[in-house]
């Protein structure tokens, strides 16, 4: 992930999971994203899953929920008239 302390940064899709670290409950995994191309280009996503709630943050926005899905419903508000540019990197 990323280090302010080290100034460093591991590359895209790096993957912490509940398995590399002993004594976590449950199975989750967190994901790091950056997005390439247009007015997206450099913006970093976070997914977080646990196999129930998944859930996206976009930490070079202001920590911003993008997605947000328990289950199969998801949850969340589209702005009318607001296209959906980070949709694309899916």
């Amino acid at each position: 992930m990323t280090s302010t302390e080290h100034t460093i940064r591991s590359g895209d899709n790096t993957i912490l999971s509940s398995s590399q670290l002993s004594g976590c409950a449950g199975n989750w995994t967190v994901n790091r994203q950056t997005l390439r191309g247009g007015l997206q280009d450099g913006v970093e996503l976070i997914h977080v899953d646990n196999g129930r709630l998944k859930f996206t943050v976009i930490p070079t926005r202001g920590m911003s929920i993008y997605q947000l899905q328990c289950g199969d419903v998801r949850l969340g508000w589209n702005s009318p008239g607001q296209s959906n540019r980070a949709s694309a990197a899916y």
